[in-house]
């Protein structure tokens, strides 16, 4: 029995340590999942964002360079004779939803101007004169390391661009009457969403409307026209519009231009200034605009990260160098990436505590806990119908032990007696009577425990008839008594019975009955010691029927073994040391006739000594 328990063990140890390991790498393998597909809703709440980024900056980009004072010169009138017109930029922005603040440009001689106030100071006719000197003033406040041709250090700002390529200028040089192209710059400006479209449209076939090819030619809708009064004009905005037609002289003189890509610069960790530099006949001028920082993240937060699952656990946030714009305390990174230039040094960065669970952990939770269970109740179920086997195995060697050993004795009996006769050893006729006596004892004591080994097995395979009949017990088992007390008193034992008159109708098996009450009899002398032994019978009325009930006052059984002395050969001595006669299959048959006849047999401890078994029989 240890030997099973240790191998049980060993086998449970290696099937616990595969399943272990099995359930370890497959519940890696979901979380992985569930951190890939929400690092992909991620992936497309920043690509939504740059995208708005990358509208928003070449809408910018596409501006002419003359519109940012006051005053310009439509596109209309170039290389004609022109009037100042009012820029379109000069309208105050109100709730713009990128959170721009205003534009502004920066002269070579360091002069700040911007679309909202005539250089000359003229403000005849301008509404909101106070509105537009105050934004004027906020913006050369902000914009304060651009003055002076941006040779401030950088103490209150930081330069979120990489370096720009001189590929990436717009260069204007003379061709055809100073007609000049610009190159589209739509592809420097990333915009995630239209180039996955255009690649999946390119390579799958797919019916998606891919998005509208990049203009990369000299019809393009945002080229640039310069000439020499649209030159002269940005030079001199400074003017008021003019009445009279004037004649542009010098149309023969070569003009430059190199216009920079917008870079990105963060100011007192509380706006934006987008800029670029723009040389006209090698002098450098600053033009751009500016934008609230929080304002502008919130713009690009409502349209991505508010419309996404992510707001059920996590939070998004800006980061630019060690910066950044909302405190994720304790919370495990989901997604970070960089924006596309200008903002290279600007990170988007969702973090969460927990991820929700996807529907595989939970097909995973329950496979889990069904294998577990299967496995448990499984290797129980073996271990336990082992372990009877073996069980069995052994009660059956002590069985044959014991029967080895009560067959010995009688036939030893038989044989002596036998020899002793023919010997001659028998004086007289009382001599020859006492040892055919002896050998017919033990001729007849081994003829019964032939029959109840043989009755066993008929019981164990449901092939013993039974003799059933309905009728009241009350008279047979007074019949009964007389046989029984006689048995009782020559052991030694007081009897005494008492059976109650009109008992209900059960089904039962009269010889049954008989031979169950003869095996407990039989127990309780074999195992009652000492003086005043007793036995008793009673049969009475139950709720449910008749209960009848033998006890001794013997010294009874201890409670461990008091569900186990009715399993087929159990004894509660061990066969090696019992001084009791048996084979350890009286109990059991016992059983098996109480429930053959539809009784229960049960046992239980006298309150001061002794054993009582109870067998209780149904109404018919």
């Amino acid at each position: 029995m240890n030997r099973l328990k240790k191998q049980f063990i060993i086998y449970f140890l290696i099937l616990a340590t595969t399943v272990s390991l099995l359930l370890y790498y497959s519940y890696k393998q979901v979380n992985k999942e569930e951190q890939n597909l929400w690092a992909s809703i991620s992936e497309t709440v920043y690509n939504q964002m740059q995208a708005s980024i990358s509208d928003f900056l070449i809408e910018e980009d596409s501006r002419n360079f003359n519109e940012y004072r006051y005053y310009y010169v439509p596109e209309s009138q170039v290389n004609q004779n022109y009037i100042l017109n009012v820029s379109p930029l000069a309208t105050i922005p109100s709730n713009n939803h990128m959170g721009l603040i205003g534009y502004f440009q920066v002269d070579p001689d360091g002069s700040f101007h911007t679309p909202y106030l005539p250089k000359s100071k003229s403000y005849k006719g301008i509404r909101n004169i106070n509105e537009r000197k105050n934004l004027e003033s906020t913006l050369i406040q902000i914009t304060e390391s651009f003055h002076n041709k941006i040779t401030k250090p950088k103490d209150k700002w930081v330069d979120l661009s990489t370096f720009i390529k001189k590929s990436d200028r717009i260069m204007a040089k003379p061709k055809d009457g100073y007609a000049m192209k610009k190159k589209s710059r739509k592809k420097l400006y990333p915009n995630p969403i239209k180039q996955t479209i255009s690649n999946f449209s390119k390579s799958s076939g797919s019916s998606i409307p891919a998005a509208a090819p990049e203009v990369d030619s000299e019809d393009a809708a945002d080229d640039l026209d310069l000439s020499i009064a649209q030159v002269q004009t940005f030079q001199t905005q400074n003017f008021e519009p003019l009445i009279e037609e004037k004649t542009v002289e010098g149309e023969d003189k070569k003009t430059s231009l190199l216009i920079d890509p917008f870079r990105a610069r963060l100011v007192d960790n509380k706006n934006i200034i987008f800029y670029r530099k723009v040389w006209l006949d090698k002098q450098m001028y600053v033009q751009g605009f500016v934008v609230a920082l929080k304002q502008f993240y919130r713009s690009l937060e409502e349209t991505s990260f508010n419309n996404s699952r992510l707001t059920e656990f996590a939070k998004a946030n800006i980061l630019i160098g060690n910066w950044s714009l909302k405190e994720l305390t304790q919370m495990k990174t989901l997604f970070s990436r960089s924006f596309g230039y200008p903002l290279t040094q600007v990170s988007l960065e969702i973090g969460y505590n927990k991820l929700p669970s996807h529907v595989s952990r939970l097909l995973l939770h329950i496979l889990a806990s069904i294998l577990l269970i299967m496995i448990t109740i499984g290797l129980y179920l073996i271990y336990k119908t082992a372990a009877s086997q073996v069980l069995l195995s052994l009660k059956r060697q002590d069985f044959v032990s014991a029967v080895t050993h009560e067959l010995k004795t009688p036939l030893t009996s038989i044989r002596m007696y036998s020899e002793m006769l023919n010997d001659g050893w028998a004086e007289n006729d009382d001599k020859k009577k006492e040892y055919y006596k002896h050998i017919s004892n033990e001729s007849s004591r081994l003829s019964g425990m032939i029959d109840n080994v043989l009755q066993l097995a008929r019981l164990e395979k449901k092939s013993f008839s039974f003799n059933l009949v309905n009728h009241c017990p009350s008279k047979e088992l007074k019949n009964m008594c007389p046989t029984f007390k006689s048995l009782a008193e020559k052991n030694g034992f007081t009897w005494e019975d008492n059976i109650e008159d009109n008992l209900p109708v059960v089904t039962y098996d009269p010889d049954a009955i008989k031979q169950i009450l003869f095996t407990l009899i039989d127990n309780s002398i074999k195992f009652t010691k000492g003086d005043n032994k007793k036995i008793s019978l009673s049969a009475n009325k139950s709720p449910y029927g008749v209960e009848m009930s033998l006890s001794d006052n013997g010294p009874g059984v201890s409670n461990s073994e008091l569900s186990k002395i009715f399993n087929n050969f159990y004894r509660t001595e061990n066969e090696l040391t019992r001084q009791t006669k048996g084979t350890g299959i009286g109990l059991a048959m016992a059983k098996m006739l109480a429930e053959g006849m539809g009784a229960q047999i049960s046992a239980k401890n006298n309150q001061n000594s002794g054993l009582t078994v109870l067998i209780t029989f149904k109404s018919a």
